[in-house]
């Protein structure tokens, strides 16, 4: 199938912004200010999210922005306060790069169990961090039974997932006890360099440069109500948030959600 010129997209675009406002909500997520997004061009591809891009230059990229105690601080804070200073329970991270979260929530290796789909990161996960167990696996068929795991948490992963369901209700099943996330909630705006908005998908998207080509992701903003109705499609109702912030916030909120299993 051709795909159509760039003028003739454009002319598209320009139509669509006449015809019909710009939409805000696609999948129960909450896109918030979309109109303050530059506009996706429709002829460019959605290629994997950078952590799922097996190259060097995407190992490096991890280890620059992903690897620092610091980006994880919160979630550390998070931990213990939900969690207790000196959680003895097993631990499972879905979408854990190279493990090194469990340094910073302070477990120790044998306590952890980390998921992710790009094998580059995990070998250099299994170098790096002696001891601990790293399983190439997608986050909607996580290979384990029911409730295997004291804790699972998932940092920063859903977001960038074409439909989070499926994996979240991965995660409850795989849990035995607590869950903790980060997601994002509020307005992305500030990111404006890296966050583009497609119209047609009506979708928000992120991308890193790597080797100078765009790699395009998915990223899901969420409201307050958007939240409750995405645990309730995996059975949670009661559940405790911080910096959940709602749309028209002037920031970005690091949403951190804990809720024990059913």
């Amino acid at each position: 199938m051709s795909v159509p010129s760039r003028p003739a997209h454009l002319l598209r675009l320009a139509w669509s912004r006449l015809t019909k406002p710009t939409p805000k909500r696609r999948f129960g997520y909450r896109i918030a200010r979309a109109e303050s997004y530059p506009t996706r061009i429709p002829s460019l591809p959605v290629t994997p999210h950078p952590g799922y891009v097996g190259t060097e230059a995407s190992l490096e990229h991890h280890k620059k922005h992903w690897l620092s105690d610091g980006y994880h601080a919160d979630l550390a804070v998070a931990f213990r306060k939900y969690l207790g200073p000196n959680f003895a329970g097993s631990v499972l991270e879905v979408g854990c790069g190279m493990g090194h979260l469990h340094r910073v929530i302070g477990v120790r290796p044998e306590q952890y169990t980390g998921v992710d789909l790009n094998e580059r990161f995990l070998a250099a996960g299994r170098a790096e961090f002696p001891g601990v167990t790293l399983i190439q696996s997608s986050a909607d068929r996580l290979p384990f039974p029911d409730k295997t795991f004291d804790c699972v948490l998932c940092c920063d992963v859903l977001i960038h997932l074409e439909d989070m369901r499926p994996a979240l209700k991965e995660i409850v099943r795989v849990s035995k006890s607590a869950v903790l996330l980060r997601m994002r909630s509020g307005n992305g705006a500030y990111q404006t360099s890296k966050m583009v908005y497609d119209p047609y998908q009506e979708r928000l998207f992120g991308y890193v440069t790597l080797e100078g080509r765009r790699h395009y992701g998915y990223y899901n903003v969420l409201a307050p109500e958007d939240l409750k109705s995405f645990l309730a499609h995996a059975g949670i109702e009661k559940y405790e948030c911080e910096e959940l912030l709602p749309p028209e916030a002037p920031v970005h909120g690091l949403t951190k959600v804990f809720f024990r299993v059913p």
